[in-house]
């Protein structure tokens, strides 16, 4: 499976200039779920479905690749879905797809450009991100919302309040993202109906999440080249850190030592869990500078939003790189030299992958570094060559 995901995403950096001219969809409509619903229940009358009672969603009929959840035992044209869910052993079967041709294994980029988007940055949260907010109550309302862990998108929802008796029927469907792919549809909102003021607390978080510009997606279509500003490990600015800033930021090291390098310097290796800094200092014990960084700790955002566990061809796309990436070792962009920064570069040996991209920082050549081994980052850093 992840071969097969590592295929697509090479294949993707070849759409997805094409996908940016691409003029606004419609947004999502109570017509197109019902004609979803509809499509679901007559596979379901023709596969024979056998519908049967589970503890914790009520009645469920399973097919090859799909669920449905009914408000019965009744499996008939007539019948209620309250949830339906493709999944990713559809991935054979090319007709099972939603009402916007989505199908499991679709890249993301794809599932974007099937919806309105409001917010291409993806401007929000590190948590969340709101794609389009659109009408207002006692009206129908519609948006779309993300889900994410960082960079990294794990949800779509595009979803409708619609006013009817009593309050809202709040009906839509989610993608769940893997690896930048579709490998989950839920369909929900059969029979959901939520009063008034839970619709419009609903909208106030909406609101609020709109306003939200502290976190943004970084640009995969058309990348900027590694530049000084990128170099921040989490709180940590690599041109501004000091063992004092490193300390206020991390707490006390771990592991403290000075070591001799020549002379006139010595080196400072400072360590915490998944961190190493070492900081120079001159012949009279005088601060020089920060020399290198390292980060093997999960959940530490680095330049571009890259942390442990991004894979490789998703760390590719965010920095500038020829159309078509293969295994092989290659220049990425610039001449590959580190005398002629900048550049970016893949390395590659059996499972193994490292990325090198290099800028000038005051007439100095600064390297930025990512390591990978089965596809997947474990280590990152910085450091003055």
């Amino acid at each position: 499976m992840k071969r097969v995901l590592m295929i697509l995403m090479a294949l993707m950096l070849l759409v997805l200039p094409s996908l940016a001219q691409q003029a606004q969809p419609d947004m999502l409509s109570l017509q197109e779920l019902n004609a979803l619903t509809e499509r679901l229940l007559i596979r379901g009358i023709v596969d024979n479905l056998v519908v049967e009672p589970t503890e914790e969603s009520g009645n469920a009929a399973r097919g090859e690749g799909y669920t449905l959840y009914l408000d019965s035992r009744d499996l008939s044209l007539d019948s209620v879905l309250s949830d339906a869910s493709i999944d990713l052993s559809a991935v054979e079967l090319e007709d099972l797809q939603d009402m916007r041709s989505i199908t499991v294994l679709t890249p993301l980029d794809m599932l974007y450009a099937a919806y309105p988007n409001d917010n291409p940055q993806a401007y929000g949260t590190s948590d969340a991100a709101l794609l389009y907010l659109k009408g207002s109550t006692p009206d129908t309302v519609n948006f779309g919302l993300i889900t994410r862990d960082g960079q990294t998108v794990r949800m779509i929802e595009h979803a409708i309040y619609e006013p009817c008796d009593g309050g809202y029927m709040h009906s839509g469907i989610q993608y769940t993202i893997d690896q930048g792919f579709v490998v989950g549809i839920h369909y929900f909102g059969g029979s959901l109906i939520v009063s008034p003021s839970e619709v419009e607390e609903r909208l106030i978080q909406l609101k609020n999440l709109q306003k939200q510009k502290d976190y943004f997606a970084y640009d995969t279509q058309n990348p900027l080249p590694f530049e000084s500003e990128d170099l921040s490990f989490g709180a940590l600015n690599f041109f501004d850190l000091t063992p004092q800033k490193a300390v206020q930021v991390l707490g006390k090291a771990a592991h403290d030592e000075r070591v001799k390098e020549s002379d006139d310097q010595e080196l400072r290796i400072m360590q915490w869990d998944g961190i190493e800094i070492a900081f120079s200092y001159g012949p009279k014990d005088e601060f020089n500078r920060i020399e290198r960084l390292f980060v093997s700790l999960p959940g530490m955002e680095g330049p571009r939003g890259l942390r442990v566990g991004t894979d490789l061809m998703a760390a590719i796309q965010r920095f500038p790189h020829e159309a078509e990436i293969s295994s092989a070792s290659q220049t990425l962009y610039g001449e590959g030299d580190l005398q002629q920064a900048p550049y970016g570069r893949l390395e590659t040996q059996g499972n193994d992958a490292q990325l090198y991209y290099a800028a000038q920082q005051n007439g100095e050549t600064v390297l930025l570094s990512f390591e990978f081994s089965d596809g997947e980052l474990y280590n990152m850093g910085a450091s003055y060559y």
